[in-house]
């Protein structure tokens, strides 16, 4: 039997929004269980409440990072608006599904000391919500398609690999949302101000 252990962890510039990740079983949502090699878990991240946004350069983006024991499932990402009120468990009846051309997903390993030809420690996931439009101007889902204050609910899939630490030992993976709620100039991955008219 494996523990799996599913932490939470946010940034954020104001109070809101916030995020929680749990392992979705059956009817039940809890942060922690336990399973087998080979067996495929189910994670719920549910942001709350959907932020209105702003500025010209948008962030909104997770960043889940699972253990060396746990591989993605690729395709397995989905993405539900609920209302505000909606509690789980959460049914598709209730729900508007956001179409995959509204974000992005990007699955990165991670490797002992940055080397690829180490063995691999982690993998990142991030599924981003700011997409590039025509002429690479930023779209921001949230804003087109979602209504501040409701719940967008994310679903995706991992599978227990020979890695996962077994008996009392926890496969833990934590998730992170980074969001900017009014942000009026652009900034290179350094965090450096790039002129609009260079």
């Amino acid at each position: 039997v494996v523990n799996i252990i599913a932490t939470n962890a946010w940034v954020k510039v104001s109070d809101t929004p916030g995020v929680k990740k749990d392992i979705v079983d059956n009817n039940t949502a809890d942060n922690h269980g336990s399973a087998n090699i080979g067996d495929t878990i189910k994670y719920q991240v549910v942001i709350n409440p959907v932020p209105q946004y702003g500025g010209d350069y948008p962030v909104l983006n997770l960043v889940d990072t699972l253990s060396k024991g746990l591989d993605f499932v690729e395709g397995s990402v989905e993405v539900n608006v609920y209302g505000k009120d909606a509690a789980f468990p959460y049914t598709s009846t209730e729900s508007t599904k956001l179409s995959a051309d509204k974000y992005s997903v990007t699955v990165t390993p991670k490797y002992e000391n940055d080397d690829s030809t180490n063995a691999k420690v982690a993998t990142e996931i991030k599924i981003d919500f700011v997409t590039k439009g025509n002429d690479n101007v930023l779209l921001y889902a949230l804003n087109e398609d979602w209504k501040e204050g409701n719940k967008a609910v994310i679903t995706y899939e991992a599978k227990l690999n020979d890695n996962a630490a077994m008996n009392q030992n926890s496969n833990e993976n934590s998730v992170k949302l980074e969001y900017t709620k009014d942000s009026k100039v652009n900034s290179d991955d350094n965090g450096d101000v790039i002129p609009e008219n260079p």
